[in-house]
């Protein structure tokens, strides 16, 4: 390359302030991949300014409540529907309060012998036998 013909420098993007950033998160409804597309940066650049921002942090912790919320919205209005599905999964989450909860009952007669077996025993074990252990 000779001196007279020089590269072109490229314009460094513009500094996307914190205040664009927080109305990107909001208008994308808590999507960061969508934020980000919208301000023409990187995934990587806006989780990295996410990460040194307390404003930041605090905006995409009130969109995360804010579909939560929508979500929470929209579930209780299938439960209002009559979809059961909806009901038995809103009384395992929501009513365990009051005794809506599953669990596993094991009704045991007679002795119990419980044997522990640890990994790399079987492993050892595994591979002496000529077995497909890891490798």
């Amino acid at each position: 390359m000779t001196d007279s013909k020089k590269i072109p420098r490229t314009k460094r993007p513009h500094k996307v302030t914190i205040a664009q950033i927080a109305d990107a998160i909001r208008l994308a409804g808590g999507n960061l991949t969508a934020a980000a597309r919208a301000l023409g940066i990187s995934r990587q650049a806006l989780y990295a300014r996410i990460y040194r921002s307390e404003r930041l942090k605090a905006v995409v912790d009130e969109m995360r409540e804010v579909t939560l919320d929508t979500v929470e919205n929209c579930l209780l209005d299938r439960v209002k529907s009559g979809d059961t599905t909806a009901m038995i999964f809103w009384l395992k989450t929501q009513g365990k309060h009051r005794g809506w909860v599953e669990r596993q009952e094991i009704d045991h007669r007679g002795d119990l012998t419980v044997q522990v077996v640890r990994y790399s025993d079987v492993a050892t074990k595994t591979k002496a036998q000529g077995g497909g252990g890891e490798d």
